[in-house]
Parts: C-alpha cells; structure tokens; sequence
C-alpha cells in the first residue's frame, strides 16, 4: 500500500483492501497454504522493486495529469544515498522474487520486469545485484531441497504424499509404518508419475484458455477481478509493460505441462497456481484511481466471492462434495470446466460406453450398487462423454417414474417401455457442449451437458441408466464399457484428490 500510494494517491489502500479480500487470496490465509507465502514474498518484492516511485509523483495540472519532479517539501529527492543500501534494496528484490521459483520455476518470468524496472542509468550496477539475490536464493534453496529430497528439485525429489488410496498416520495404519507404507507406494515425485504431459490439441488449448479465464470453480477473472484495477491505471513505464507478458508466461507453462490440472489440485480455492501471480498485476497500476472505481470492482466480485466471505474459514470442499466458494451466480452464468480432471465432487465413471460426470446432489452413485439413482423432485446435472457423436441418448428410469422427462426445456414422453415397468427416453443431443481430449485419451472426446428433471414425481430415488442412442431393439445387448473413467490421484493438488 505504501509503494502504490506514490502514484495512486491516497486511494492505494482502499485499493489494497478490495485486490485482497476483493479476490480469494485472503482465504487461503486460514488454511495456511504454501502459496500464500509465495504471494506475500511476490508482493514484498516488487514493493521493493518500484520503492523508486516516488520521484516521479503524479499531479494534476491544467485538467491534465502528467509527470513532474516531485517538489522537495514531499521529500522526494532526500539527497544521494549510500550506494550499498541502492545494491542491497536489488538484491533483497531479487531474492524475494526468486521465491516463488523455488516452489515452481515458471514463476521466475517475475524477474524479467523487476530487471526492466532498473534506471537505465544504473543497470550495470542494478541487475548483477538483482541477479545475485536471485541465485543466492536459489543455490540455497536447492542445497536445502537436495539434502531433504535427494534432488535439487522439489520436483524431482522424494514425494509421498497422503491420500483416501494410501491412508494417514496414526489414523489408518500407525505412525511406526511409515517405511512399509513407503516401499508400497513408492517416490511419487511429478517427474516419475507422469505429471507433465503436454498436449498438442488445439481444441484442448482453446477451452483451456476460456476456463482459465472464466471457469466456473477455477476462473481467474471471477476470483481475482480486482487485477482489473492494475489495467485501468496502467503505466507502461519502468518495465511495467513486462508485468502482464511475465504473467501470462507462467500461466501458458502451467497450461502446456498440465493440461489436465493447470489450477492446483482438489483442495484449491480457485486457481492456486496463480496466487503468486497475482501481485504482479497490482503493480501494473501507476496512474490515479477514484474510489467510485476501487468500490465498483469490490461489487462486481461480490457475486462470486459472496459464498467465501460468508464463511470465510470453512473448509474449500463443502459437505456435498464441491467447492464452498462457488456461488449461484457462478453456476448459472460461468462455464464448468471439462478439461480439469481434479475438480472435486463430481463423481465419475464409465458404463454401456459412456464417461459420466455427475455435477449437482440430486444424482449420485449407489454405495455397492449399479447405475444411478436421481432425486426424484430434484434435477440431475450430469456432463456425459463418448468418443463419437451423438444423435442422442437414451435414458432408462425405473417404475417410481412419472411418464415425463425435461430435458434442456423439452418435455419428452417414454419412446420404449419395459415388461418390468422402467421407462425409456430418448433425448435429443443437438450439439455437444466441447470436444477436446480427455486425461486418459489422447483422441478427441464429445462431451454434453445435461439437466434432467422429472414433473411431478415423488420425493425419493428413481433409479437411472444411461445409453448411447441407436437403435431401441438393441439398446439393451450387453457391450465392454469404455476406457478409464477418472484420474485417480491427486498429483500437485493439496487438500482432497481425485475426481
């Protein structure tokens, strides 16, 4: 707040106030995630970075605002400094930044606008002394992780991790098993388990991008809207012009390595990966903002952020299996992300050739049992997928049915009924809602978005079964299922995996 107060005015810690808890990054404070850690030290730095600022205030004059020396009564000029605390205030800059690169590499495009943002006058002095904060950092960091993990990397050390398939300590097997239970599971380190797997399919890229930008759970505009304030009173000088590039750098390397999962694992409260990213947007910001926008972009991410200021401390996976912090306004009006194979609550598997994803409580999987079961007065939001199109799909309910079925606002009536009493319709599927490969295909998966309600039937489960359409007389012969249906483990997320 101090640093962006040299050019935003007296507004700046309003604007503080609402890029923090205007966004999901206080939340993660409660939870004590290591990206928090990496947020703050991205913030530290470049504070330290554009500590400067404040020879080039910003005053009014004449209706328009430009840059002028500021007067001595604001202290602007405070007389020549040593030049070791200049050297030390780089180098302290460098290695804050150089942080968040030890956790994830990528983040070290943070460093390209910290170099550019040295006087030009003085970079033969500036960046040696970036740079040696930088690798200071990293050489220590890397001695650490070599002498705990057996490599220099996080990345490619030792991993064990603790999920529902291996159980905990002291809770499913006693703490004096941990060796057995090591040699069981073995290193599951990203580099041996197949974490990085990157995708040449331009349909995936492309719906990647709108997730990544607008996705229902993961969004980064519905959950960090208030970087928006950093465009709005953007400055292109002192290497700021770099800050979004650098952003958006390692976010298309999160992209390319992890398709599958590019927001940080079942237990993120949106998108994780990007936390340490954010702060450099903030600094983007170097021209005067009125409060009336400050509170604007806090009321625009109240919608999405409603649920989480509500309960703020709740876990991030509520009790039915999904995410706390998306709100109604989200599920309504944001698109659920098919690519992310780590979105939690959704239960999937395959059946008659089918990939089912359930979405919403109303529909579920029976413990030890077959099909579905749907909320007979609820509505079941399913995303189904096949590896070829589909003119439509047949539904099977059972006896409990009423003889209507709303599918997408149409009414449909039984197209086949059964000696036992089920009920079979047809819906149609007009176009699908993304095609794109899935986490264990590399070909081309069309996936559709459903919502089925029953008129009028009683409260109580309804059996279902769902089939791909063709012909009724052969709807019902017995064929091998599809392949895998889910990505079983949690790699890189925190909290619970799977899907």
């Amino acid at each position: 707040a101090r640093t962006l107060r040299l050019r935003l005015g007296a507004v700046a810690p309003f604007a503080v106030a609402v890029l923090v808890f205007g966004s999901v990054a206080f939340a993660y404070v409660f939870w004590v995630h290591a990206d928090i850690f990496l947020l703050a030290a991205a913030a530290s730095g470049f504070s330290l970075v554009y500590a400067g600022d404040r020879s080039t205030l910003i005053f009014r004059t004449g209706g328009r605002s430009g840059d002028l020396p500021a007067p001595a009564m604001f202290g602007a000029e405070p007389g020549p400094r040593p030049a070791w605390r200049w050297l030390a205030r780089w180098a302290l800059a460098g290695a804050l930044l150089a942080v968040p690169g030890t956790f994830r590499p990528f983040y070290l495009a943070l460093l390209l606008p910290a170099a550019l943002a040295v006087p030009a006058e003085r970079r033969r002095q500036g960046w040696p002394a970036l740079a040696a904060g930088a690798v200071a950092l990293l050489l220590l960091t890397a001695g650490v992780q070599r002498a705990a993990g057996g490599d220099w990397s996080s990345y490619s050390g030792q991993r064990l991790g603790f999920y529902a398939r291996t159980g905990y300590p002291a809770v499913d097997f006693p703490a004096s098993a941990w060796n057995q239970k090591l040699r069981q599971w073995g290193n599951t380190s990203w580099t041996q388990e197949g974490a990085f797997e990157p995708s040449s399919s331009l349909r995936l890229w492309g719906w990647n991008l709108v997730y990544f930008l607008v996705g229902r759970d993961v969004g980064v505009l519905p959950y960090f809207l208030p970087l928006l304030l950093g465009v709005l009173a953007f400055r292109r000088d002192r290497g700021r012009w770099a800050l979004p590039l650098a952003v958006a750098l390692a976010a298309l390397c999160f992209l390319l390595v992890r398709p599958f999962n590019f927001y940080g694992g079942g237990g993120a409260i949106a998108n994780r990966y990007f936390l340490p990213l954010y702060p450099a947007l903030w600094f983007m910001a170097a021209r005067p903002l009125r409060t009336a926008t400050v509170a604007l972009a806090a009321a625009l991410a109240a919608p999405f952020l409603w649920p989480l200021w509500r309960h703020p401390t709740a876990f991030p996976v509520g009790e039915d299996g999904r995410y706390r912090h998306v709100s109604v306004a989200a599920q309504r009006l944001l698109p659920y992300e098919t690519t992310q194979s780590h979105i939690p609550g959704g239960q999937d598997g395959t059946a008659n050739g089918l990939w089912v994803k359930l979405l919403s409580h109303d529909v579920w999987r029976p413990a030890g049992g077959s099909g579905l079961r749907m909320a007979g007065s609820g509505e079941a939001h399913l995303l189904v997928g096949s590896p070829r199109p589909l003119p439509f799909l047949a539904v099977e309910l059972d006896r409990r049915a009423p003889t209507h079925l709303t599918a997408g606002g149409h009414e449909l009536r039984p197209s086949l009924l059964r000696p036992n009493g089920a009920e079979v319709f047809e819906v149609p599927l007009r176009r699908p809602r993304a095609v794109h490969p899935m986490w264990w295909t590399h070909d081309d998966y069309y996936l559709y978005e459903l919502d089925l309600r029953l008129p009028g039937a009683r409260a109580g489960p309804v059996s279902m079964e769902l089939r791909r359409g063709e012909d009724p007389a052969k709807m019902f012969e017995p064929e091998l299922p599809a392949g895998p249906g889910s990505d079983g483990g949690d790699a890189g997320g925190s909290g619970p995996g799977g899907s």
